[in-house]
């Protein structure tokens, strides 16, 4: 009888990040009892009680694979018994911010809804979107909390704990992440692209906005906005298997109230992009 530990593994799903396409490889080439993607936790309970996840359905009974938007660093409680092995694929700021309108607008126009700017979708997200995504959703620091945390608090926190992920990398490193897990799983180490930009085009009318189409205000707006992600970034985007030889660059220095305020301002722009885009 084998006394080998048996393997999970956990990927991070940053929005925009290409975890799609890891998702739906794993729900096609792994049996549904060794492939777990939750979909909802219980955001409104109260902090003190966590937030537990919807297993509806239960766990699977051998989780190969473990993947979603909601999963957080909690999730390792319930396989004490395996060995996880942690990844998450990370963006360039820009190209994330473009990525990211360009998908929101085409799905939009994809139901009848009506595009809004770049500027608008710039400030209705937080800043920093891809560091407070980590803190909140996978290391689950309450959204106050890191209200009146500092930059460089975020910083240290988001560091070490990638230190301890098995790989981390730029998005562009997709296939290799694929290619490495498949190999240990049995499964086929090719993937097909999903829910690409040239998918969406193919669906609606819409022309992507490029780098070339921002202008130099704001690109400073947005450099203003991710110092955090952009550090995060240059830091880890290829690490890939040598997470533990990173020595992180230095973290631009910006005020300390400047994600707070932004905080304070966001709930307008989310209205008008819901108004402008013609549904609440």
């Amino acid at each position: 009888m084998s006394n080998q530990v048996p393997l999970t593994f956990v990927a991070v799903h940053v929005p925009k990040c290409a975890g799609s396409t890891i998702e739906r490889h794993m729900l096609k080439h792994l049996p549904s009892e060794q492939c777990w993607i939750p979909k909802k936790r219980f955001p409104n309970l109260p902090i003190k009680w966590g937030r537990p996840y919807t297993l509806r359905g239960g766990i699977p009974s051998d989780p190969k694979f473990v993947s979603g938007h909601h999963i957080g660093r909690s999730v390792e409680n319930l396989f004490p018994a395996r060995s996880l092995r942690l990844s998450v694929l990370l963006r360039e700021p820009i190209s994330f911010m473009l990525s990211y309108y360009n998908f929101r607008m085409m799905r939009y126009l994809s139901q009848g809804w009506k595009p809004y700017s770049f500027e608008l979708h710039l400030r209705s997200l937080p800043c920093d979107p891809i560091s407070h995504f980590l803190l909140e959703t996978w290391l689950e620091i309450p959204w106050p909390t890191l209200m009146v945390m500092s930059p460089d608090r975020k910083y240290e926190i988001l560091n070490k704990e990638l230190g301890r992920f098995w790989y981390v990398a730029d998005y562009t490193h997709c296939d290799e992440l694929i290619d490495l897990m498949g190999r240990e799983l049995g499964i086929p180490t090719k993937s097909e692209r999903l829910n690409t930009q040239e998918q969406w085009i193919k669906k609606t009318s819409w022309r992507p906005l490029s780098p070339n189409d921002l202008s130099f205000d704001l690109r400073c707006e947005i450099a203003a906005r991710t110092r955090l992600d952009r550090a995060l970034w240059e830091s880890w985007s290829q690490a890939r298997l040598n997470t533990s030889r990173i020595q992180p660059v230095p973290l631009q220095k910006s005020d300390q109230f400047t994600f707070l305020l932004g905080e304070v301002r966001r709930p307008v722009y989310e209205i008008e992009r819901r108004y402008r885009r013609g549904w609440f």
